[in-house]
């Protein structure tokens, strides 16, 4: 369970992990906004052409990488396990069903594994992430 010290203005996050409850807020809040701005773009009526059909599973790898990276930055009392994986993939899930009862959407299994793509390539990603200096104070 993540500490929160007072004097330092510091979270403990249990495994290590030392970062300003400012910047958890920021990345928590910054997950909210990317968490709606995906639904909102996914239930948008957007016409569609022979070569958006690629570019649309590149778009959903990068929408999951970055709400993975933001997920972890959020919640950095826990590393990016089976549960947060889980929980973003239900997302997907959640919105590929609200897209098969809309007329100008489509259900696609392809888009599910486009999303689990993206959080694959986010937990690949996490050992160079560690090396970003920047980044670096998550992991700590």
């Amino acid at each position: 369970m993540p500490v929160y010290t007072p004097a330092t203005g510091m979270i403990d996050g249990g495994i290590g992990c030392m970062m300003e409850s400012v910047q958890i807020r920021i990345f928590r809040g910054l997950f909210v906004l990317a968490f709606a701005a995906v639904a909102i773009l996914a239930f948008m009526h957007m016409p569609e052409t022979g070569s958006q059909r690629i570019s649309d599973k590149l778009h959903h790898a990068c929408a999951f990488y970055a709400l993975a990276l933001l997920l972890d930055f959020a919640r950095p009392g826990t590393e990016f396990g089976l549960r947060k994986f889980a929980v973003l993939m239900a997302y997907g899930v959640a919105i590929e069903c609200v897209q098969y009862f809309l007329p100008w959407r489509e259900f696609s299994l392809l888009d599910m594994v486009a999303d689990a793509v993206g959080l694959l390539l986010y937990v690949a990603s996490v050992p160079l992430l560690m090396r970003i200096p920047l980044l670096r104070r998550r992991w700590r």
